[in-house]
Parts: structure tokens; sequence; C-alpha cells
């Protein structure tokens, strides 16, 4: 049995962006895609201060909702995030998925 991840990676007739933005960003539309490569291509790699503080200010952008006092580390991969409700006081540490 496959998984639906799989599924929708392998269903034909539709193209690989089409695909992507099903399983990473989870809207549909160019500006959501547009949207979400930004912000992750501009804050995710970013190092030491600077980083944190995009991704503070950033990926609240692309969340469900998020609490006060949240700290995204380097290379967090958000998957769904409109789907994504963090509280108060999270630490997601470097290289998460």
């Amino acid at each position: 049995m496959t998984s639906r991840a799989q599924d929708e990676l392998f269903r034909p007739g539709v193209s690989a962006r089409a695909k992507y933005q099903a399983l990473v960003v989870g809207r549909s539309g160019v500006p959501a895609l547009v949207r979400h490569e930004l912000i992750t291509t501009i804050a995710q790699s970013t190092a030491g201060a600077l980083g944190l503080l995009l991704r503070k200010i950033l990926y609240p952008r692309l969340l469900g909702a998020c609490g006060r006092n949240v700290v995204f580390g380097q290379h967090v991969v958000l998957r769904l995030p409109h789907k994504i409700r963090i509280a108060d006081n999270v630490v997601i540490d470097d290289n998460c998925l």
C-alpha cells in the first residue's frame, strides 16, 4: 500500500510544480507558491542572529497560528505550514522537518 504522499508524487497528468505545491505548500495558486518560496529562501538558511530574526518575523506568516517566544532554528522545513499551530515558548531546533 502506498502512502498519500507517494500517490501524489506519482499521479499522472499533474505537473511537477503542482505536485510540489500540493505536498509542501498546501495551498493552490501561484501567489501562495511564490510567497512560500520567498519566505523560505530568505529565512531558512540564513545563519546567526539575522537568521533567527528573519525566521521569527517571516515563518509565522506561513503558519496557521504562532504563539509568542517561538524560535525557529536554521534549515527548519515546514510542510503544509497553514495547518501548523504552535503554542507559546516553543523551540524548533535546526534541521527539523
